[in-house]
C-alpha cells in the first residue's frame, strides 16, 4: 500500500465519518425540539381542560365584552360568572408565563387567588367572547412557536 492510498482512504473515511456525525447531531436537535412541542402542547392541553370544565357551564361572560357593532375584542383576562353567581377570573402572567384563576364570592369577602396555575410554562393567553349573545369563547395559548387555539360554547341555556 502506497502513502497515497492510504492518505486517500483516510480522507474518505473522514468524510464519511462527518456525514454521518453531522445527520446525528441533527437528528438529536430534532428529537429535542419534537420532545419541547410535546410537552408545549400538554401544557396547552392541560390548561385548556381546566378552563373548558369550569366554562362550559357559565353563566355570562362579563369580560372581555363585544364592541359596538359586534366587533371582536380580545384580551390576556378572562370574567366569567358561573351558576353559583361566582365571578372567575382567568389571567395570563407573562412574568412568570403562567395562567392564574381568581375566584370573588357571592357572599363579598376576600377574593381568592388560586396558588396553583391552570397553566404553566405559557408565553402568551388571549381571551376573546364572540357572537351577540356571548356564548362562545375563542382562546388562544401560544410558546416559542407553538400556537394552539380552541373555542367552547357555555350550555347554560
Amino acid at each position: 500500500m502506497t502513502l497515497i492510498e492510504l492518505i486517500l482512504g483516510i480522507a474518505i473515511l473522514i468524510s464519511i465519518l462527518g456525514i454521518v456525525g453531522d445527520w446525528f447531531f441533527t437528528q438529536r436537535k430534532l428529537q429535542a425540539r419534537f420532545l419541547k412541542i410535546s410537552e408545549i402542547r400538554e401544557n396547552t392541553r392541560m390548561a385548556y381542560s381546566r378552563m373548558f370544565d369550569e366554562l362550559r357551564f357559565a353563566r355570562q361572560i362579563l369580560w372581555p365584552k363585544i364592541t359596538p357593532g359586534d366587533r371582536i375584542r380580545s384580551d390576556s383576562v378572562l370574567i366569567f360568572k358561573n351558576l353559583k353567581s361566582q365571578i372567575i377570573c382567568y389571567y395570563h402572567v407573562p412574568e412568570t408565563q403562567e395562567i392564574g384563576r381568581c375566584v370573588i364570592y357571592y357572599d363579598a369577602g376576600d377574593p381568592f387567588i388560586d396558588p396553583n396555575p391552570i397553566g404553566k410554562e405559557i408565553a402568551s393567553a388571549t381571551f376573546s367572547a364572540i357572537g351577540s349573545e356571548q356564548k362562545l369563547v375563542s382562546i388562544h395559548l401560544s410558546t416559542e412557536g407553538v400556537h394552539q387555539i380552541d373555542a367552547i360554547r357555555l350550555e347554560n341555556d
